[in-house]
């Protein structure tokens, strides 16, 4: 069988088809509003003893979302974040903050330190006497440091507790 040969006279079908075409821009769009709805890997430099494999059970239970604030990807190990513009980071491997006057806070028997940073709106919440040291950065205009430490404490739950925060003496008062 000879190949078939169209002349220059025959009829010409258009290989894109009003159908084809509206299929095209409708897939195209699709694929460049997906592509606009993702984010850039938040950067976050990691933590001395991010390798830890104690790290990696703390990383795995990490909750999907914090007060309404949805995790995203990071560019290191052992470290993760929340929010659209980042709003928390936390990072694993982190080193014992030792003896601190900052205020202590427990919640379900994880200690946590709060520190306030530069500039205002910005809290750091350290996870105390657990190994591997865990820290989490929080931006309190967008979440409370509460919702936070409450997301986060069954989580860092499984990092092992080796020391708890000292409650400060009650002054008696002088007689």
């Amino acid at each position: 069988m000879s190949p078939r040969v169209l002349s220059p006279a025959a009829p010409h079908t258009p290989r894109h088809t009003p159908r084809r075409l509206l299929g095209a821009i409708l897939f195209g769009g699709v694929g460049l509003s997906m592509l606009a709805g993702c984010s850039a890997p938040v950067k976050v430099e990691p933590a001395p003893s991010a390798a830890s494999a104690a790290c990696s059970e703390v990383m795995l239970s990490l909750p999907e979302e914090i007060d309404g604030q949805e995790k995203r990807t990071t560019t290191s190990q052992s470290t993760a974040s929340w929010g659209t513009p980042t709003s928390i980071v936390l990072r694993c491997g982190t080193p014992d903050p030792g003896p601190t006057s900052d205020p202590c806070t427990t919640v379900e028997e994880v200690d946590w330190i709060a520190s306030e940073n530069q500039p205002k709106d910005s809290w750091t919440l350290t996870a105390y006497g657990r190994v591997p040291g865990i820290e989490v950065t929080l931006d309190t205009s967008k979440v409370t440091s509460a919702s936070v430490a409450t997301a986060l404490t069954e989580s860092v739950q499984r990092a092992q507790p080796t020391k708890r925060c000292q409650a400060k003496p009650t002054p008696t008062p002088s007689q």
